[in-house]
C-alpha cells in the first residue's frame, strides 16, 4: 500500500471572522488530501460570533478520525502572537497557515506538501487570489492583483515557480519554524516577510508556485 501523506497542522489566527470562519474551515476539511489533519484556531478578543462559531466547529469535528478542530486563546489579538500560540498547540510535521477569511482551493495542501518534497524548501506558498462579494470589495480585489496596486510580488500578481523572498501565508516544515522560534511578535505588519528572511538567512529556501 502507498504511504499516506505526512500529517499537517493548519493554523488560523482569527479576530471578528463570523462572516467567513465556517466557510474557511469547510474548505480545509474538504481538502483532497489523504493525510491526517488538525485545525488550530487562535481566537483573538472578537466582538462578534467568532468564538461561538469556533466552538461549534470543535464540537462538530470532535469524533472525526481524520481532521479535528481545536482552539487556543490569543488575548492580544495580534496576528504573530496568534500564529505562535497555534504553532505551539499544534503537533504535526507540516504547518499550513490559513487566514480566517481564506478559502483554499481543493488541492492546495496536497500541492504544497508535494512541492516541499520536490524542492527541499522550508516554506512553499502560492498566489493570494483576492476576490470580493460587493462592489467595494471587487474594486479592492482588483487593486490587490495589479502591479500598479501592489508592486511586483509574485504572490500577488503571479509568475513562474521558483525561489522567492516571501510567499503568501505559507506551508512550512515544522523544524524551520522551531529553528526560528516562530514569528516575531514585535512586527504588527510584514511578519511573514521577516520570518521568511530569517529562514533564508539560515540557509533555507522559500518557494513560490502559481499552482
Amino acid at each position: 500500500m502507498p504511504a499516506l501523506s505526512p500529517a499537517v497542522s493548519v493554523i488560523m489566527p482569527v479576530l471578528n471572522e463570523e462572516r467567513h470562519l465556517r466557510n474557511s474551515v469547510r474548505h480545509i476539511l474538504e481538502q483532497e488530501y489523504d493525510g491526517e489533519m488538525e485545525v488550530v484556531i487562535a481566537l483573538g478578543p472578537s466582538t462578534d460570533r467568532t468564538d461561538e462559531i469556533a466552538a461549534e466547529l470543535v464540537r462538530e469535528t470532535a469524533s472525526s478520525a481524520r481532521a479535528r478542530v481545536h482552539t487556543v486563546p490569543n488575548p492580544t489579538g495580534r496576528t504573530p502572537a496568534a500564529l505562535n500560540a497555534a504553532i505551539k498547540a499544534s503537533k504535526h510535521p507540516v504547518v499550513v497557515r490559513v487566514d480566517g477569511h481564506g478559502m483554499l482551493s481543493p488541492n492546495y495542501i496536497a500541492t504544497a506538501v508535494r512541492l516541499l518534497a520536490e524542492t527541499g524548501a522550508q516554506n512553499v506558498g502560492g498566489i493570494m487570489h483576492a476576490e470580493g462579494e460587493n462592489d467595494w470589495e471587487h474594486a479592492v480585489a482588483a487593486a490587490m492583483t495589479s502591479k500598479i496596486g501592489v508592486g511586483n510580488a509574485a504572490f500577488h500578481t503571479g509568475g513562474q515557480a521558483g525561489p522567492a523572498e516571501t510567499v503568501y501565508l505559507g506551508v512550512f516544515r515544522r523544524e524551520a519554524l522551531e529553528q526560528q522560534n516562530g514569528y516575531n511578535e514585535e512586527f504588527i505588519r510584514a511578519q511573514d516577510w521577516e520570518l521568511n528572511f530569517r529562514i533564508r538567512e539560515a540557509g533555507g529556501a522559500i518557494w513560490f508556485s502559481p499552482e
